[in-house]
């Protein structure tokens, strides 16, 4: 239901600027409430997926073009469970969100640089197979290549992320026989 709001208002509501934030920063403890539990229940569950429905609603609408660098700091607290994604669930939420805001500004900032050097540890946790992950460090390479041209460091992650990525899926491949299909 908030979610419909949030698309369907969003001229009106990103008028008040500050009070998107509040929610953003409300969803956020919120998820972060639910994640607190040793296991959370189906209950908490569902909590955390509407939270992201409705902080992903914000995030992929160009309507909140304006305030979505200001939604960042909120969401730190959520972006660091990416650091351990084996403990969550909504490491997928959190690529879709960061991809939809850098194809909304057509920039990286310094906290989808950070999530980016959490790549590696997602891509293990999906069993190297993640389209989504993939999508995400193709707009980090089309909407980041200004940082890149400038720091060695940062093309060295996605340089390794890529790799990883490629090396796991030859061993796929070769495991089931395809290689000769595939790599020719």
């Amino acid at each position: 239901m908030l979610s419909l709001l949030i698309r369907t208002y969003g001229k009106h509501i990103v008028k008040t600027p500050e009070l998107l934030i509040l929610l953003v920063k409300i969803l956020s403890l919120q998820v972060q409430t639910e994640l607190k539990a040793e296991k959370p229940s189906n209950q908490g569950k569902i909590i955390i997926a509407k939270c992201w429905n409705i902080i992903r609603a914000i995030g992929e609408n160009k309507v909140y073009l304006p305030v979505l660098d200001s939604i960042e700091e909120p969401l730190l607290p959520l972006f660091e469970f990416m650091q351990t994604p084996e403990k969550i669930s909504f490491d997928e939420e959190i690529i879709a969100l960061m991809s939809a805001m850098i194809k909304l500004q057509e920039k990286v900032s310094n906290t989808k640089w950070i999530l980016v050097s959490t790549f590696p540890k997602v891509f293990e946790k999906n069993k190297y197979i993640f389209y989504d992950l993939f999508h995400a460090i193709n707009l980090v390479i089309v909407h980041g290549c200004e940082t890149l041209k400038n720091r060695s460091d940062l093309i060295e992650m996605v340089r390794g992320s890529l790799s990883e990525f490629f090396v796991h899926y030859l061993m796929i491949v070769h495991r089931l026989g395809l290689q000769s299909d595939i790599l020719q």
